[in-house]
């Protein structure tokens, strides 16, 4: 669960987030909806604690963040962007490995080789495992790397963190 008490976030002077309180259960599925500039991704960075609170607290599980060092909340959080920049010659198998950076260090045991293959068959991307990610972007309709992989592949990336929380500041399509 995140607990998130009185959260006040200002940038250049002028109050983006003011006084926000919210649960976030765990187990769920929770949206955030409201209009362009009402500080939705704000608060979603704001708790992947990719920008400093000017007020308040963020909790999960009881902790407060501030208390969680970077390694052991990089096991905890898995967090997808709006936009996700990766170099043209990155595999989609390789990419969804790098979810398993906090455990592995980018030394892969036979475990994580399990992970990545587990998340491939999850998210339906084993057909293009072995294809380029941005492909994906340039090949239309149905086939091995039509857009829906490209969509998946770094949501298998935070899955494959087996974290206690994800977020996704990706648009729904």
């Amino acid at each position: 669960m995140i607990d998130v008490t009185g959260l006040s976030f200002t940038l250049g002077g002028k109050p983006i987030l003011d006084t926000v309180d919210a649960c976030l259960p765990a187990g769920q599925i929770t949206a955030l909806i409201g209009p362009n500039g009402a500080g939705k991704s704000t608060l979603l960075k704001l708790i992947a604690q990719q920008l400093t609170a000017s007020w308040g607290r963020i909790c999960l599980s009881g902790c407060d963040l501030r208390s969680i060092t970077p390694e052991q909340l990089a096991r905890r959080m898995a967090v997808v962007g709006q936009q996700l920049d990766v170099a043209s010659r990155v595999r989609v198998r390789d990419l969804v490995g790098f979810g398993r950076w906090p455990h592995s260090r980018g030394r892969l045991r036979a475990e994580d080789q399990a992970a990545i293959a587990d998340a491939l068959a999850l998210f339906e991307l084993t057909i293009c495992a072995t294809g380029f990610w941005m492909s994906c972007l340039a090949v239309s309709g149905n086939g091995p790397l039509s857009r829906w992989p490209m969509r998946r592949t770094p949501i298998g990336c935070c899955w494959m963190n087996r974290s206690t929380i994800s977020i996704s500041t990706t648009r729904a399509t």
